[in-house]
């Protein structure tokens, strides 16, 4: 019969299955070594060929390396064990010598075939490093229970047990193994502060450790849903982030340089915000670094584009599709690439020609050869004045460059998403919103805007844009209390049109899940206190119009402050900017107690 054993967790009757464990390289703090994912172990165990992916195919092994294939990130060295040292505070210690691994082996099958343990008690293995070697022992008189120890050649040392296998571990959930191939992809663009938050002595998470979170936490709730639903497996979503805080705070750039030597050197901290984070905003509002951070962004994603068709070689064969999201000023630069690839696809013709529509306005404003700014300069909107129309003579809604730009996005997006996004606000500072009004009374029609199914019903009313830019949707999702978010569809409305009849922003809500409750309850009172507007603004129109009936001057009665409505929005809203969306503009639903900071 054979023997009992302490410590196996692998019971393999032939060679143990080989456990791969990795450690960072060069990274303070982190030389211990953990074991990858038992799909990642299966998957290098049977690999032939080198390199190999794994983690999802994020991840690449090679020549005991293991390098990320779309981010930039410390190096991990990996190896394999079959057998550890036991550590009950700090996990199994591998032994990754091969030769001592295999000695312990043989040691271990020839006690479960020994007729007698004795023979096996008085035996032992030297190890490679002479100074231990490994021996049966017995935790029972009678030997039919056995554990394997790690013991000193001499009279001094520490004793080791020793175990087969890592056994269990309380690793992260391997949901790549338990979803489908990766069907959609996610290019995250960051916002300000980067090269602030990526600092070692920042305890704040980096744009790469945000999207291994925000992965999770989708293919979490892609999991939970699947299983409650006892649906198709649903396929994954894989996120990968553009760096390019790197391009514009380069040290080695005469104005950083230069900002260095300008920068007081009391409040360190508060002088590292405003040089690391404030700065960005700043920067790329001038053409040259604008220029600069989409010629890097557009870069990286071509790059990374092509990358992860070459991993997942299927991916555009099986109706794969690409997203861009952009958060904080990530958006206004993914708002700016699609800008770019609008004029490209337009061959950079203007988007209004008739006289109605004022002077021909353009998506990109590029300076002309002699470095004077064109008829679509980059300028701010503050001074417009809405009365003074015939007068607008600059504006656009994407970027102001030195040069026009060669190279653009490879694809056109499914959806764009921006998040928190300051986007509004830089779109007033271009002069985009006469611009778009040119373009509205440009288009004095009712506009089918799809033929698509989805869209049967709706009409975009004469009174909203019909600008677009080359994406299936867009959106601006908000938290209401963020003080860096603005919206987005005012701009495309009559810039006289009344606040009262802005339409407001959508809640977001789960899949099958409505607003919460005290929400509907501050809904509720809006609508009721413009039921109680309206109705007063209706009996002021019906009075006003008897007496102007009867002839009688209607400066004499009483009128309200509140001026008729538009109709704007007395039919189904439809911003074609949105897309398949419809609308653009989206709002998270805020808690029960919200103080928006200070009222």
């Amino acid at each position: 019969m054979s023997p009992q054993w302490e410590g196996v967790f692998d019971h393999s009757i032939g060679s143990p299955e080989p456990v791969w464990l990795a450690r960072w390289i060069n990274k303070p703090g982190t030389n211990k070594w953990l074991p990858l994912s038992p799909a990642d172990c299966n998957t290098l165990n049977k690999g032939t060929t080198d390199p190999v992916l794994i983690e999802g195919g994020r991840s690449t092994v090679s020549n005991g390396r293991i390098f990320y294939n779309f981010v930039r990130g410390a190096e991990r060295e990996v190896d394999y064990a079959t057998w550890f040292i036991v550590d009950e505070e700090n996990g199994p210690i591998p032994i990754f010598d091969k030769g001592d691994a295999e000695q312990i082996e043989a040691l271990y099958h020839a006690a479960n075939k020994a007729d007698h343990i004795q023979e096996i008690l008085d035996k032992d293995v030297l190890l490679q490093d002479g100074q231990y070697k490994a021996k049966v022992v017995k935790l029972n008189s009678n030997g039919t229970k056995l554990a394997m120890r790690k013991v000193p050649t001499g009279w001094i040392g520490t004793r080791y047990q020793l175990q087969r296998g890592y056994g269990a571990y309380d690793g992260p959930v391997d949901y790549d193994t338990m979803l489908g191939p990766v069907r959609h992809l996610v290019f995250v663009v960051h916002g300000i502060g980067e090269h602030f938050f990526s600092k070692e002595d920042v305890k704040w998470p980096s744009i790469v450790e945000a999207m291994d979170k925000m992965r999770r936490g989708v293919q979490e709730k892609q999991v939970e849903g699947w299983e409650e639903s006892k649906g198709p497996c649903p396929d994954r979503i894989e996120f990968i982030p553009i760096e390019w805080y790197n391009k514009l705070h380069d040290s080695s750039t005469s104005l950083m340089r230069s900002l260095r030597a300008t920068t007081l050197q009391t409040i360190p901290a508060l002088r590292s915000i405003a040089n690391d984070v404030i700065l960005d905003v700043l920067l790329y509002m001038t053409p040259a670094f604008c220029e600069a951070t989409l010629e890097c962004v557009t870069s990286q994603l071509t790059e990374l584009y092509h990358k992860f068709l070459h991993v997942h070689p299927d991916f555009l064969s099986q109706d794969g599709t690409i997203s861009l999201m952009g958060h904080s000023l990530g958006s206004v630069i993914v708002w700016d690439l699609l800008s770019i690839l609008k004029d490209k696809e337009t061959k950079g013709k203007p988007q209004c020609r008739t006289e109605s529509c004022g002077p021909q306005i353009h998506g990109v404003a590029v300076q002309s050869e002699d470095g004077q700014s064109n008829e679509v300069g980059y300028q701010a909107y503050a001074g417009y004045d809405i009365t003074m129309d015939a007068e607008i003579q600059m504006g656009t809604w994407g970027p102001s460059l030195t040069k026009p730009l060669d190279q653009t996005i490879p694809f056109r997006p499914h959806s764009t998403i921006l998040l928190g996004s300051p986007l509004g606000l830089f779109l007033t500072l271009r002069g985009a919103h006469p611009v778009f009004d040119a373009i509205r009374r440009n288009h004095k029609v009712i506009l089918e805007p799809s033929s698509d199914a989805s869209w049967e019903g709706l009409k975009v009313t004469s009174e909203i844009s019909p600008f677009s830019l080359p994406t299936g949707s867009l959106f601006n999702i908000f938290h209401p209390s963020d003080p860096v978010a603005y919206r987005i569809e005012p701009l495309l409305l009559p810039a006289d049109l009344d606040p009262e009849n802005l339409p407001t922003p959508l809640y977001l809500t789960a899949l099958g899940k409505s607003v919460r409750l005290h929400i509907k309850a501050k809904q509720l009172h809006s609508q009721l206190r413009k039921s109680v507007l309206d109705t007063k603004n209706s009996w002021n129109v019906l009075l006003t119009s008897a007496v102007t009936a009867l002839k009688i001057d209607s400066t004499t009665c009483e009128a309200g402050d509140s001026a008729p409505s538009n109709g704007i929005l007395s039919q189904p809203i439809v911003f074609p900017l949105g897309g398949t969306s419809k609308r653009i503009d989206f709002s998270l639903q805020p808690g029960v107690i919200d103080n928006e900071y200070i009222r």
